[in-house]
């Protein structure tokens, strides 16, 4: 499949022709669009269908695989076939992606179009993820200590976390083993003092096409006068 698509960030992946390549067929003689073997013609004439892909942030951090079902709204002597695809999500995608699959027996062409479902706690910014911390005056005064987890999906009930330790002014990578790796760079320095204040961590946000590197995690500080939820595990 090609790479296209207006809008900047859409990419198209013709998936079932690259399955179809893979298991051989067209070794088997029989090209695309021709008899299925059933003896009756393919549907191609059909027009494609386009299906939602919902992924969450978690799905994209590390990429994930997942199954979705897709009946033809167009049933055929009376019948409404349908088909499971199974689709492998890269941490690179981005909303308006278009992965596409050629028709199968009794399915016309499938178009996904993936989007992103909002997160509870993250937001992201091109390759960067922003995450809003938000602190009371006297903790932002008296220094605390937070937890931010990352996104991405590790056993249950272990995830691999940012911790940031505004009294001894240090920043540490913690994986899911709660072993701890200090992170160079990154200034904490005074903050936070007020809103709009923030801690950049080089490193740790979304995939970048085309590189091995990772965008940014950010943590941007809201200093309000009476405490809110936030995702943070914060300690005086």
């Amino acid at each position: 499949g090609g790479m296209g698509g207006g809008g900047g960030t859409t990419m198209e992946f013709d998936l079932g022709s690259l399955f179809g390549d893979m298991m051989g067929e067209r070794s088997r003689g029989r090209p695309r669009g021709g008899p299925s073997r059933r003896g009756g013609p393919r549907r191609e004439t059909e027009p494609p269908l386009t299906a939602a892909l919902s992924c969450t942030l978690d799905d994209l951090y590390a990429g994930c695989k997942k199954r979705v079902k897709v009946t033809n709204p167009a049933p055929a002597w009376g019948v409404s076939p349908s088909h499971i695809y199974e689709i492998q999500v890269a941490p690179t995608w981005k909303d308006g992606t278009k992965i596409k699959f050629r028709a199968e027996e009794g399915m016309p062409p499938v178009t996904f179009v993936m989007s992103t479902k909002a997160h509870r706690y993250y937001r992201r910014r091109e390759d960067d993820l922003i995450w809003v911390c938000r602190l009371t005056k006297e903790q932002a005064a008296r220094g605390v200590k937070i937890t931010v987890p990352l996104p991405g999906k590790v056993r249950e009930g272990e995830r691999e976390a940012i911790v940031v330790n505004m009294k001894k002014k240090y920043v540490v990578f913690e994986d899911e083993q709660g072993k701890s790796q200090k992170m160079r760079g990154v200034d904490v320095g005074d903050l936070p003092k007020k809103t709009g204040d923030r801690i950049v961590v080089t490193g740790r946000g979304m995939c970048k096409k085309g590189t091995k590197k990772r965008g940014d995690l950010i943590i941007e500080f809201q200093v309000v006068d009476v405490a809110m939820p936030s995702y943070s595990q914060a300690k005086t």
